[in-house]
């Protein structure tokens, strides 16, 4: 009949320590669904300066075969040719790296999602995110970590005050009847009454526990602590990369539409003798070293916004996507 409500907390304890165990589970889904995305941002962005890199070596040999041919009959220094060999030698190291690079990145995404099949992995789309509106305040609440910290708080709460509810008086109600077959009404007995508990001394087991559970309850608040000051801090520096890596996008854009007219020019002046082969060969390079530098900070940039997504309510949004690769 009465318990002074120590039943009904360790109840609410319980409930609220199920929506930890969810926002815990939730919280690590989402970081594998990070994991995810970045191999298959990392498998673009690899195959992309892999591409390059070929490009580049298909463009750059005939060149060398012309400064060979040029410095064998004495038309030109043989510094020339030295410095093309210098060039070539760069790019064969760096394309062998980038195919390793790429090899890397395609079996990560294999691995992630259990698939042996070709793929063919393109464009994330428009992945927009209006996070300068956004306070500190606003992201730490939707985090699912902080969720589960403070379903934690409030679930340990309740069950100290469960405990402590356990010291005062129990009253509970209790009857019976005893109906035989025959002679019901003669013989049958029935009993009712209340029943009063009480311990007076547990030898400090309830102390002990209600001790405990304070204790984790203090640990708990120090992780949000801790949390908020990590969380704020990451979420300050993802930003920042962010802003970073959008004007480096618009930089090399430019340096890459300035190296194409580049090599468009050097090429026409080849042809009116007023450039060099090696004049061809260095503006195909710097083309190559720009067009690369474009495609890294674009990852950049799609990196540090799926991770604002994270911190700003999931990754929900890319759950629509199919990643199982077409068969």
């Amino acid at each position: 009949i009465y318990d002074a409500g120590s039943v009904d907390q360790s109840i609410n304890s319980a409930r609220l320590a199920l929506n930890v165990a969810n926002f815990e589970v939730n919280s690590a889904s989402q970081k594998i669904a990070l994991q995810a995305l970045k191999a298959w941002i990392n498998v673009k962005k690899s195959r992309e300066v892999y591409q390059i890199y070929s490009e580049g070596m298909n463009l750059v040999e005939p060149l060398l075969g012309q400064i060979k041919d040029i410095s064998s009959s004495g038309i030109t220094e043989k510094n020339s040719l030295l410095l093309a060999k210098k060039e070539f030698s760069k790019l064969q190291i760096n394309l062998e790296k980038a195919r390793n690079a790429n090899d890397l990145a395609i079996k990560n995404f294999m691995s992630i999602y259990s698939t042996n099949e070709n793929i063919s992995v393109g464009s994330m789309g428009n992945l927009d995110l209006d996070f300068n509106q956004i306070t500190d305040e606003q992201m730490l609440f939707s985090l699912n970590e902080y969720k589960a910290l403070e379903y934690s708080i409030l679930s340990v709460r309740s069950k100290i005050n469960s405990l402590e509810k356990t010291k005062k008086p129990n009253i509970a109600f209790r009857a019976g009847v005893v109906a035989p077959a025959e002679k019901t009404l003669d013989d049958g007995t029935a009993n009712a009454g209340f029943i009063v508990n009480y311990v007076y001394n547990d030898g400090g087991e309830t102390d002990s526990k209600i001790k405990s559970l304070k204790s984790s309850l203090e640990s708990f608040e120090n992780d949000i602590l801790d949390l908020n000051r990590s969380k704020i801090l990451e979420f300050e520096v993802l930003k920042k990369k962010y802003k970073i890596s959008q004007k480096e996008i618009a930089n090399y854009e430019e340096l890459v539409d300035l190296s194409e007219d580049l090599v468009k020019t050097s090429k026409a002046q080849l042809v009116s003798g007023r450039s060099k082969i090696q004049d061809v060969l260095d503006a195909e390079v710097q083309l190559a070293v720009n067009k690369i530098d474009l495609i890294n900070s674009s990852a950049n940039a799609e990196e540090a916004l799926i991770e604002l997504y994270l911190l700003l309510g999931g990754l929900d949004d890319f759950k629509q996507w199919n990643f199982v690769p077409p068969r």
